[in-house]
């Protein structure tokens, strides 16, 4: 058993320093930007030492990156962003907004550029980071840790970082719950279960999110059809176990509540506009409602090339009272490139997306689920917060997306072949 066990860790441990910097940047999804940002350095230099060593190796590693479904919505989101920057005027935002366009860009280059081993590097790294993160929160309310800064994100909602915490632990349950309904007669399957009923707990008490419940269950259900649309009755059943869950969770009072609040902000934010500005400054919902608004009569003024890179807050304070302009994004990534570039613009981030979709969709491993699951839940993220456009979020869960993504295509390339 033990000799078992060491070779398990064996495997699963970096061997190189591309595997440990992709093993880095997925426990570092955990925890504050800045060691996501040193993660990707560390990345960039381990690629770069071994471009200069391993030519062959560098040609695989690029002809896999131009095999990629996202290739060519990627070169075009590129070119797109130079020719509105171009074209358009350039603002006060335009830097800010130029580099995280070109963040999202380089994170998923990098991913792509990593090879089956490195991606499960990186995969056991994200997993490792949410181990750790539950046991910190539920440590936690254990014994009431120190405020640690580097921890302070796990054991209180503060912040950006936190939903991107909660975002993650919410793609994490999903995916093991998938993990253990593909064979469940395996009673080491049964402990993934583990995971989700840990999760819930966090998502409801600890670090409330409506969008991460919302990831929960509809990524979940998404890799649910996925895995078993071949098997109806076992669809079926799992779809019956999920709603059922769903119901029983919805009942608890902090859950309901919540969302009633929500409804009710959107509601009075209809109604009043921007005229309750004193109210909307505490007002999840209601500001999202303002915000996307807005923001969609900033594409509808100018569809074809939109205000320009870095136009939104500009624009945004020239339509809403004063005591609301902290705000420097849209919580849609859509409709923030949809103002800025245009429906061009759009269409070609929602290409992308897609992308993760079309390249996964036909194949039946968990793998392939798994990216189903982590795909559907930055697309619900992408449209109710900006998970692209914000960095606190987009360095962690852009990266754990397309590493199950090209997991899943590697896996599946690697063992066809052999």
């Amino acid at each position: 058993m033990v000799s078992v066990s060491v070779l398990m860790i064996e495997r699963i441990l970096p061997r190189s320093l591309i595997q440990a910097a992709a093993f880095f940047w997925g426990i570092a999804c955990f925890l504050p930007v800045g060691v996501s940002y040193a993660a990707a350095l560390l990345l960039i230099v381990a690629l770069g030492l071994k471009a200069t060593t391993r030519r062959p190796e560098l040609s695989q590693r690029t002809t896999q990156v131009r095999q990629h479904a996202a290739f060519w919505p990627l070169c075009f989101f590129a070119i797109w962003t130079l020719v509105i920057l171009i074209v358009q005027p350039n603002y006060a935002e335009t830097p800010s907004n130029l580099f995280h366009g070109f963040r999202i860009i380089l994170t998923i280059t990098l991913v792509l550029l990593l090879l089956e081993s490195e991606l499960k590097s990186a995969v056991f790294g994200w997993i490792m980071g949410a181990t750790l993160g539950l046991t910190v929160i539920y440590l936690n309310q254990w014994i009431a840790l120190p405020r640690v800064p580097g921890f302070i994100n796990l054991v209180e909602m503060k912040g950006n970082k936190s939903i991107c915490i909660a975002i993650l632990l919410a793609i994490f349950g999903a995916c093991t719950a998938a993990h253990a309904m593909t064979d469940l007669r395996q009673h080491w399957m049964r402990f993934s279960v583990l995971a989700l009923i840990l999760i819930v707990p966090v998502l409801i008490w600890f670090l409330p999110s409506r969008t991460s419940l919302l990831i929960l269950v509809i990524s979940l259900l998404v890799g649910l059809i996925h895995q078993f649309w071949r098997r109806p009755t076992l669809l079926v059943g799992t779809m019956m176990a999920l709603a059922l869950v769903s119901w029983g969770v919805a009942q608890a009072p902090q859950v309901s509540q919540r969302f009633l609040q929500g409804f009710s902000e959107m509601n009075n934010t209809v109604k009043s506009g921007s005229q309750a500005d004193q109210d909307l400054q505490h007002s999840s919902w209601g500001m999202r409602t303002l915000m996307y608004a807005h923001t969609l009569d900033m594409v509808k003024e100018k569809p074809i090339l939109g205000w320009g890179i870095g136009s939104w807050n500009e624009q945004w304070r020239k339509r809403t009272p004063a005591q609301i302009h902290y705000a420097n994004m849209p919580h849609n990534d859509f409709l923030w490139m949809g103002a800025q570039a245009g429906v061009v613009g759009m269409l070609a981030l929602l290409a992308v997306m897609g992308s993760l979709f079309v390249s996964v969709i036909r194949m039946r491993s968990i793998q392939a689920t798994c990216s189903m699951i982590a795909s559907t839940g930055l697309l619900v993220a992408t449209t109710f917060n900006s998970a692209l456009r914000d960095a606190q979020i987009g360095m962690s869960v852009l990266f754990v997306v397309f590493a199950l993504n090209a997991w899943a295509l590697t896996h599946c390339r690697n063992h066809s072949s052999t």
